[in-house]
């Protein structure tokens, strides 16, 4: 059985916390998204065989592409912050 909450998504959370500015209503804000995913995990999971049924399983399987290119350019996006933060990375010039 698929996990609510994966491990890249608990580390997607720490870097999201950790890139802004610590305060609590950012704070608030992501815990707020992270319950609400958690919530809708749980759901789908739960529905997984009515949604198999009505026959989107396509439907789901082009979501679940839409959100790996997502997550793949949310990683490289941070990659890039955190070189320049270390100041590897001087391109482009903001």
């Amino acid at each position: 059985m698929p996990a609510i909450l994966s491990a890249p998504g608990i580390a997607a959370i720490a870097v999201i916390i950790s890139l802004n500015k610590h305060d609590l209503a950012t704070e608030a804000i992501v815990i707020a998204l992270l319950l609400g995913v958690m919530v809708l995990n749980l759901l789908t999971l739960l529905n997984t065989e009515t949604f198999l049924k009505h026959g989107a399983a396509g439907v789901l399987l082009v979501v679940g592409w839409v959100l790996a290119v997502l997550q793949a350019a949310l990683a490289v996006q941070i990659i890039i912050h955190a070189l320049r933060v270390l100041e590897v990375l001087h391109w482009p010039a903001s």
